[in-house]
């Protein structure tokens, strides 16, 4: 028996907890469901809500010891999937596509932009390749063997960053996807 065998055993059955816990959580996305059936003002979507419970996601797993972008990720999965259940029951039509994906035909070569969703790890780490490329473009390579202007540069950089770093706290949602 390796050394790997009761860890992995434990992340099994933690694994088999979660899902557990998914599906009781689904549960009561099917109650919901059924409430909101009965009211004719409800929609699927609560953006108030959602914020609401991203950000205590985001608190919760800060003070577990994981990043709130991590638990952000999750959660947008969980909720993505809970809106295409309510949507289901209650079968409003201005709320079946929310969330969802929207594919469009334009003639010409194809072109996806899902690289710059920032509720995804490839549009976050799209974001920060081109800050640090634009950075570089702005502030130039120095010369190593000019000490003041590799000063410069960095200085230039450091600035460049912070701004920028400033600019995506001010986004909104920035919050909620371990941003701020």
């Amino acid at each position: 028996m390796s050394a790997m065998h009761n860890p992995r055993a434990r992340i099994d059955r933690i694994d088999r907890e979660i899902v557990a816990l998914l599906a009781r959580r689904q549960e009561t996305v099917r109650e919901i469901s059924r409430l909101k059936q009965q009211d004719s003002n409800s929609t699927v979507r609560d953006d108030a809500r959602e914020h609401e419970v991203s950000r205590a996601w985001a608190e919760a797993a800060r003070a577990n010891g994981l990043p709130g972008y991590f638990a952000a990720r999750i959660l947008r999965e969980i909720l993505g999937h809970s809106r295409r259940v309510q949507a289901g029951f209650v079968g409003r039509a201005e709320d079946e596509t929310a969330g969802q994906t929207l594919t469009v035909a334009v003639p010409g070569a194809p072109q996806s932009y899902s690289d710059l969703a920032l509720d995804t790890t490839q549009g976050f780490e799209t974001l920060n390749r081109r800050i640090a490329t634009a950075v570089n473009n702005v502030c130039m390579r120095s010369d190593p063997r000019e000490l003041g202007s590799m000063r410069d540069v960095r200085l230039c950089r450091e600035q460049a960053l912070a701004r920028a770093n400033t600019d995506i706290q001010q986004l909104d949602g920035a919050e909620a996807f371990g941003l701020k």
